[in-house]
């Protein structure tokens, strides 16, 4: 294998291994909201981001609460929803992490768990890194004198 493929086989490795991260960094933050995000009881304000992709726009309404001690906060979702769901004054089902306050999402969303997003990061991290780990152990053992 030349220097050429061996750097595109190490490079697509760390693609690999940063899909996995990626996949196991959406089921992690989720499992936490699930296991220790407070339950709290908001209100959209009407106001959003929204960001323009290729397919479309996604829209993350921004939503006011208070705390457990009783401070109002007013941030944005961290998952985007349909426009018809963001309706001013209309009251939700929040959770939000109690070590960072700002961070908070919808609870139906936390409840739905974590998508396919992380499914197709590790299946396309599993193959690239699998794939790439096959051409560097053949090198490898081409260097060693083995078949």
């Amino acid at each position: 294998m030349t220097w050429p493929l061996r750097l595109a086989a190490m490079v697509a490795l760390a693609i690999g291994i940063g899909c996995g991260l990626g996949a196991w960094h959406i089921w992690s933050d989720n499992a936490r909201m699930v296991r220790v995000g407070v339950e709290v009881q908001g209100r959209m304000t009407g106001a959003y981001r929204e960001v323009q992709g290729r397919g479309g726009s996604s829209l993350y309404p921004t939503v006011s609460y208070r705390t457990r001690e009783g401070r109002l906060i007013i941030g944005q979702v961290e998952h985007a929803v349909d426009r018809a769901d963001i309706e001013s004054n209309r009251v939700v089902a929040l959770l939000y992490d109690p070590d960072d306050s700002q961070r908070v999402d919808l609870a139906a969303t936390v409840a739905a768990g974590a998508g396919v997003l992380p499914w197709l990061l590790a299946g396309l991290g599993l193959a690239v890194a699998e794939l790439s780990a096959m051409a560097l152990l053949r090198r490898w053992r081409a260097m060693r004198g083995r078949p």
